[in-house]
């Protein structure tokens, strides 16, 4: 099979999806589009594509879709992928929702998280629908469409559907992520009295944190605060506004469970005014997240596979005197989200809430299905890297019975959530053989 040309055959149409902004839009919430039109959007787009051709399709409550050519078969293998996007913000060198191919990437939000992914696993299934029409079990494509907010879109499809034998997501990094550590999300709502009159940082939960505006409730600060970012060299702008002071900072979006490789705009902001202002409750909030490995709550522990705990403080408001903020964490076995979150209070001035926690996933290496991805992997690449426990939350918490599978490389930049994601043609094309030839087999041996 002449993969690259496979590829580029179906490139209009992985276009065409990356074009779709498809992002979590609360004022365009319905009962037909429960995440927003722009998300709906994209499902359509999916929906009017497979019935195009060829294949059959079934909708749950509008928050799911599924793609397949057996359905009266009562085995099925699921692949499940999802359809929106996080946020983007204004360190694009281009429109993030107009794809482009420069150097042989193609750039756009989406293309490695993961709207190429999703497509390739298309193009590999509508090929194995010409090869074998009738075969003894069914592969399902399952597209979700709220995965980077709470997933419970997939929660909704897993209890309204038949049970999948096994599943895969392309949705993390070859070899395997065989496993997956804990997420939780803690949230603060509070009052606030210090110095902030208004700050507005970072754009997820999940996204370290790209930018932060801080405005302060008097000029008192102005000059010293100039002083200090230009003595220290910090990516920062310090100005007056009408009487107030003015803190922007700049930092380097990056997923969340890879925290340790960006730079918190909001942590940037918080040690600019720790460092020159008394208020104990910004020092303290600094104190708590600064470091990313929970050291400053005494909760810096590593786990299995080489896994250890990671903070990150992705967004932090103040105004009106209130405080709100959400905390992504992802942590290894063998610590609870209890414990931690019993760890994180000792040490706030703020009650810190758990609001959302899902504990940590790992798959048997010796399972059958999990070996067939791995065999062939390692046929194609000749790479018997050791299969890994992942940091990000994908539709495997969903699942259980479930691995990411690619298509990103352990030797390669991680560019989900980040300004100019992109992904190589040439990986593209490897991926899709590898994802063709994974499906082949488990939907023909037994």
């Amino acid at each position: 099979m002449d993969y690259k040309q496979l590829f580029l055959d179906n490139l209009s149409n992985i276009m065409d999806l990356l074009s779709i902004k498809s992002i979590y839009d609360e004022n365009s919430v319905s009962a037909t589009a429960p995440y927003g039109e722009a998300v709906k959007d994209a499902l359509l787009f999916m929906k009017e594509l497979a019935i195009k051709d060829g294949f059959t399709v079934k909708e749950y409550a509008n928050k799911v879709l599924t793609i397949s050519y057996v359905t009266n078969i009562d085995k099925h293998i699921d692949v499940p992928s999802h359809l929106d996007v996080v946020s983007v913000d204004d360190k694009w060198n281009s429109d993030p929702f107009k794809p482009i191919i420069i150097n042989d990437k193609i750039y756009g939000r989406g293309t490695s998280d993961m709207k190429i992914p999703l497509m390739l696993t298309y193009i590999a299934l509508k090929e194995l629908k010409k090869k074998y029409p009738h075969p003894n079990k069914e592969i399902r494509l399952v597209l979700g469409t709220d995965e980077e907010r709470t997933m419970e879109d997939m929660h909704y499809y897993y209890e309204h559907s038949s049970k999948p034998l096994f599943a895969f997501t392309p949705d993390g990094n070859f070899p395997m992520g065989i496993g997956e550590l804990g997420a939780l999300m803690w949230t603060i709502e509070e009052e606030y009295d210090g110095i902030i009159e208004k700050l507005d940082g970072g754009i997820q939960c999940n996204v370290v944190a790209p930018n932060c505006y801080v405005r302060l409730k008097n000029d008192t600060y102005t000059n010293k605060l100039k002083e200090y970012i230009s003595d220290n060299k910090i990516n920062a702008k310090v100005y007056e506004k009408q009487g107030k002071t003015i803190i922007e900072t700049l930092g380097k979006a990056m997923h969340s469970s890879l925290c340790y490789l960006g730079d918190n705009a909001i942590i940037q902001a918080l040690k600019i005014i720790k460092d020159n202002i008394d208020d104990k409750y910004v020092t303290n909030i600094y104190d708590l997240f600064s470091d990313c490995y929970g050291a400053n709550f005494d909760s810096k522990v590593n786990g299995e596979y080489n896994t250890f705990f990671t903070v990150n403080l992705g967004r932090l408001i103040i105004d009106n005197n209130k405080i709100t903020a959400q905390i992504d964490g992802r942590y290894p076995s063998n610590i609870t989200s209890k414990e931690l979150t019993r760890r994180i209070n000792n040490k706030s001035l703020f009650e810190i809430k758990l609001a959302y926690d899902d504990e940590p996933t790992l798959c048997n290496i010796d399972d059958k299905y999990v070996q067939c991805l791995l065999d062939t992997y390692r046929k194609i690449t000749g790479d018997y890297t050791n299969p890994l426990v992942s940091g990000s939350v994908t539709y495997s918490k969903v699942f259980k019975h479930c691995v990411s599978f690619g298509p990103g490389k352990l030797d390669k930049p991680h560019l989900a959530h980040q300004a100019n994601e992109y992904m190589e043609i040439d990986d593209c094309i490897d991926a899709l053989r590898i994802y063709y030839e994974a499906m082949e087999k488990l939907l023909v041996e037994e």
